[in-house]
């Protein structure tokens, strides 16, 4: 599994593919989706009955009737604000597939034979490995691709790894799903 994911991570192609669709990703989910606007009427909505409860305390009507209502809109209205800030921020974070590349550079470049940065690796991009008598499906966050490598590509990889390495075994535990 090591193998094919430092692989993948080495194809530039893979890697350019791969920030295409995050950026499509996070451009669909995070752009303005019409869910700001409303937040920001209803901030409008709060902030309107805020100063009507304020025009009656004016006019000098003061019990719980009155303020319960208000501490509970001025509530509404910053958990409002922060939602809208939340949502904006999102959007600015949505990065183009150039800085995603780049980003993802890194990871072609990363010590595979290091534990530690192989097991981030490995958390960073892979969901989950189901384990079969004949197969492996993996299922990679940030796509619906379930790739399934056969036993036959599975053995011939590890073959060719053996020839290439000294290790015969692999250092990953598996945690049965």
């Amino acid at each position: 599994m090591v193998w094919v994911l430092r692989e993948f991570l080495r194809d530039d192609e893979n890697l350019i593919s791969l920030a295409v669709d995050i950026s499509e990703y996070y451009k669909k989910l995070y752009t303005d989706n019409g869910y700001i606007a409303v937040l920001e009427n209803e901030l409008k909505e709060t902030e309107k009955g805020i100063a009507n409860l304020i025009k009656v305390i004016e006019k000098g009507v003061i019990s719980d009737a009155v303020t319960s209502p208000l501490e509970k809109m001025e509530k509404d209205k910053a958990n409002l604000k922060e939602a809208m800030e939340a949502e904006k921020l999102k959007y600015a974070l949505a990065e183009d597939e150039n800085s995603i590349k780049k980003y993802f550079d890194m990871y072609a470049k990363a010590d595979f034979d290091d534990e530690y940065t192989r097991n981030k690796i490995l958390d960073y991009f892979i969901d989950k490995i189901y384990v079969y008598n004949d197969r492996l499906v993996i299922t990679w966050w940030y796509c619906d691709d379930r790739t399934t490598i056969e036993l036959d590509t599975l053995t011939e990889i590890t073959e060719l790894q053996d020839k290439k390495s000294n290790r015969k075994c692999s250092t990953l535990t598996q945690i049965t799903p």
